[in-house]
């Protein structure tokens, strides 16, 4: 059990780390690659979710909500490709320090004895 609520913590953080880093991206590139003409507003809107800036572009004319879909989608893929580079290096990390702790231990090592601990036998009564 305490494994397991281990893992759903740190899938949980995870989670929330790797999607504040993904959004900080995605608004970021979104403010400088969006069109400059764009209503009072609509802007800030659309940095909030990618699903909301393409709603947005949908009710705007023409050229100005092409521009906006392109760029939304635009700073969308290139803050997930960031993101994944991040935690790809965060795996890498993990994957090196793992290496060296676990370095001289052997994997057929029984790790539930200790050479402190005696041998339990079965006891018989007389």
């Amino acid at each position: 059990m305490a494994v397991e609520s281990a893992d759903e913590l740190g899938i949980a953080f995870g989670t929330a780390i790797l999607g504040s880093v993904l959004l900080g991206f995605y608004r970021t590139g979104l403010a400088d690659t969006a069109p400059a003409d764009l209503p009072g507003g609509v802007l800030e809107a659309a940095q909030e979710t990618l699903a909301g800036a393409l709603l947005y572009a949908r009710e705007l004319p023409g050229e100005l909500g092409e521009a906006l879909a392109t760029a939304a989608t635009d700073a969308f893929t290139s803050a997930l490709s960031a993101t994944g580079g991040i935690a790809a290096l965060i795996l890498l990390a993990v994957g090196i320090f793992a290496g060296i702790m676990l370095r001289g231990v052997s994997s057929q090592a029984d790790l539930t004895e200790t050479e402190d601990e005696p041998d339990h036998e079965p006891t018989t009564a007389p």
